[in-house]
């Protein structure tokens, strides 16, 4: 059976910056994928690229509406983006009911959160993107709770602190020493969680877990860090995360799925 998602979210910026990042390829790997090439008209074809998961989609573009709405279908799977007074919305259709639908709208939750965050914080910068990645025997549900949950961020990430709904204000203390403080810009139950790290200038840290390509039984563990600008993080920084989500990818080996 298929099914349909409409994920809106609102974004304080002027209309012309979110056009340009539906349109343009360097600003769409601002948000909705690490690289991006192509043409966005009627008749082109946009490449998203995630170089880290060795994965691609090629896009075809059915309708470019100028400062209104983008259409683009991959498949069975078509894609509206609209341009609203107050924000911005994606509809995608031709998805399978169930487990497909509900990753796709989790992920379409933290893409967008990321676009209103890049536009309304870090317009005209560069985003560097770092994963760390581990294929796992584990379920969304059981990994979200490693994400949120003070026990359970104590186990890899936290001395202390936890992760509320979207919007909420946190504070971490890093097992490396570190504060991660901001706010909790994505939070889908079960799912994924996008947050600021203010202390990192503001740059993004998102939670997921996503399909294995390779293995049905198996989801891939990921801690996406993106920054923005041109300073290079520090060495300690990301030596501490690496250490910290090879910490989680050893508990969950050992953990049940839900």
């Amino acid at each position: 059976m298929d099914t349909s998602i409409r994920i809106f979210q609102p974004i304080l910026t002027p209309p012309e910056r979110i056009w340009r990042a539906c349109v343009e390829p360097e600003l769409i790997s601002c948000w909705q994928a690490d690289e991006a090439f192509g043409s966005v008209e009627p008749g082109g074809k946009v490449v998203l690229r995630w170089p880290a998961l060795d994965a691609a989609v090629e896009l075809n573009v059915i309708e470019v509406l100028r400062h209104d709405r983008v259409v683009v279908e991959s498949g069975r799977s078509r894609v509206e983006f609209l341009l609203m007074p107050d924000g911005f919305a994606v509809t995608h259709d031709g998805l399978e009911y169930g487990d497909e639908a509900d990753g796709v709208a989790s992920s379409w939750r933290l893409s967008l959160a990321l676009l209103a965050h890049y536009l309304e914080r870090h317009w005209g910068r560069r985003r560097r993107v770092t994963w760390f990645v581990h294929s796992l025997p584990t379920s969304a549900e059981t990994t979200h709770v490693y994400f949120s949950d003070a026990a359970g961020l104590g186990t890899w990430l936290a001395t202390r602190g936890e992760i509320g709904p979207r919007g909420s204000e946190f504070t971490l203390r890093a097992a490396w020493g570190e504060t991660i403080s901001g706010r909790v810009l994505s939070h889908t139950p079960g799912r994924d969680v996008l947050l600021t790290w203010e202390e990192d200038g503001s740059s993004t840290l998102a939670l997921r877990t996503l399909p294995s390509p390779r293995n049905p039984e198996r989801r891939l563990l990921a801690v996406v860090w993106s920054r923005f600008g041109g300073v290079e993080a520090p060495d300690a920084r990301r030596s501490g995360l690496a250490a910290a989500v090879g910490r989680l990818a050893r508990v969950l080996e050992r953990v049940p799925t839900a």
